[in-house]
């Protein structure tokens, strides 16, 4: 068989509506995917490669501003970076609930994620509502207080009251 004869027989085939249709389709497909689709292929997978950048980059914006948000909320809470202002606070606070305080001594300052605490070492003694109300005054300042540690005795004598010791954390702002 020769070659005109199979393009007659093929054009022969194309006389049913229903395979000129498909064949049309077919030929449409190919026209559009070889013209449109394939030059703008690289197109379309940098642009997506783009949108999934900025996606990633719009979640990193929205933490920041949410740690930011939760930054300022923070922020009126913190104490001053002056230790002695810390200690000073914490002799106010004790002296207004009446417990005897046996010893003070600021530490070391220690770090704390992004923030700075002045740590102190307390020692006081008194009634067991004096050293309760002493941790509530603690609990419910302003001010952000971490108890690191605390352990009660009872006292030396049998009449003597019961003595607390603490080691307290008070978040400051960055030196």
């Amino acid at each position: 068989m020769s070659q005109p004869n199979k393009y007659l027989e093929a054009l022969e085939q194309l006389r049913d509506p229903f395979r000129l249709r498909m064949a049309v389709c077919i030929g449409a497909l190919a026209i559009g995917f070889f013209s449109l689709y394939s030059p703008m292929d690289s197109s379309i997978k940098f642009a997506e490669r783009q949108l999934a950048e900025l996606k990633k980059q719009n979640a990193v914006l929205e933490d920041v501003k949410l740690l930011k948000e939760q930054n300022a909320k923070l922020s009126s809470r913190l104490g001053v970076n002056d230790q002695g202002a810390c200690v000073q606070h914490v002799v106010d606070g004790g002296r207004s609930l009446s417990p005897k305080v046996l010893r003070l001594e600021p530490a070391d300052p220690k770090r704390i994620g992004p923030l700075q605490a002045a740590a102190i070492h307390l020692d006081v003694q008194g009634q067991i509502r004096q050293l309760d109300a002493l941790l509530h005054w603690l609990d419910t300042n302003p001010l952000l207080f971490r108890v690191e540690s605390f352990h009660i005795a009872p006292g030396r004598d049998e009449d003597a009251p019961p003595q607390m010791q603490l080691k307290l954390l008070l978040l400051k702002e960055q030196a």
